[in-house]
């Protein structure tokens, strides 16, 4: 990664001797953007989703139940250290949510209209509950999502290629119903615009990338959001919000990020086949279709998955 070279001291040393030669012609093949020795985390999916539905609270809680639990001599060894790493590490998001909460007041002296005073206070309160509260409303659960979303990918220090945000379309959509559907909160309209902040947002680490010079240029990260499917016993998951985030994705196409898939099975609806289809003739293959719901599900109930969980 651009922190690491996968060394350790001694296996440097060795490295830079075996190579003293080609020194130079080494440090302008890494330079140029090809000459990435790391290797970095990547392929993941975080549980974000308990994160918008029980917030970091939750795993910090859980993490110093056990750690209580422990013998004073566990707690001096390896699992005691995890443990109160796990209770640091899910702090962080507290206090990162308070220093965004301030800045979000202090930006309303610099905003012209009174729509743009009136957002950025709803911002700063939603800050002061998430991601370290569940998410209340729909609003919360985006801002929790990004926040946890931007944390993991600034641990990663590169970023890895293939952050993703799992199902997004089904742990929000309780929230989005709520809100949208059944309360009237506000508009879809209004989500849409919430949606499509969160969107220009995950481009933004291009921008980061590029500040800290060549290495990595050539890489995409893979910030994959996954939408539809079916639930356990093959029904489909298709909602409301699945729809609002395809139009979502088709007004802000062509963007980089976030790399949207689509799953699809024997009982996905023709309104959501026939969107796709027009999205994809106008696009440059996205978004991604992923066919085999019923087979996948069906090969990790084989490998001992339970059903229940598998979907």
């Amino acid at each position: 990664t651009q922190l690491s070279k996968c060394f350790n001291k001694e296996e440097a040393k060795e490295y830079w001797k075996r190579n003293i030669g080609n020194r130079e012609a080494v440090f302008k093949y890494h330079k140029s953007g090809f000459g990435n020795l790391g290797a970095t985390p990547g392929h993941i999916i975080p549980d974000i989703e308990t994160v918008v539905k029980k917030g970091f609270k939750y795993i910090y809680e859980k993490a110093k139940k056990t750690y209580d639990s422990l013998t004073n001599e566990e707690k001096t060894g390896p699992k005691g250290e995890e443990l109160r790493a796990i209770m640091i590490s899910t702090e962080i998001p507290k206090k990162l949510a308070k220093k965004y909460a301030e800045e979000c007041r202090r930006l309303k002296n610099e905003v012209i209209t009174p729509e743009s005073v009136e957002q950025l206070e709803q911002m700063a309160k939603n800050l002061e509950r998430v991601p370290w509260e569940p998410a209340e409303t729909f609003w919360q659960g985006v801002q929790a999502v990004w926040l946890t979303h931007m944390l993991v990918m600034a641990e990663e220090s590169y970023p890895g290629a293939g952050l993703s945000f799992g199902r997004i379309d089904q742990y929000l959509w309780d929230l989005y119903k709520k809100d949208v559907i059944e309360q009237g909160l506000f508009t879809k309209e209004f989500a849409k615009d919430i949606l499509g902040s969160f969107w220009f947002h995950c481009n933004t680490v291009y921008d980061a990338m590029i500040n800290v010079g060549n290495q990595g240029i050539l890489s995409g990260f893979g910030q994959i959001i996954t939408l539809s499917g079916c639930g356990p016993n093959g029904e489909d998951l298709t909602n409301e919000l699945t729809y609002t985030m395809l139009e979502v994705i088709d007004s802000w196409y062509p963007s980089l990020e976030p790399k949207p898939n689509v799953r699809i099975h024997r009982n996905s609806p023709d309104k959501l086949l026939d969107i796709l289809v027009d999205m994809i003739a106008r696009s440059q293959g996205a978004p991604f279709i992923l066919n085999f719901d019923e087979r996948s599900i069906a090969g990790m109930v084989k490998e001992g998955i339970p059903k229940e969980e598998a979907w």
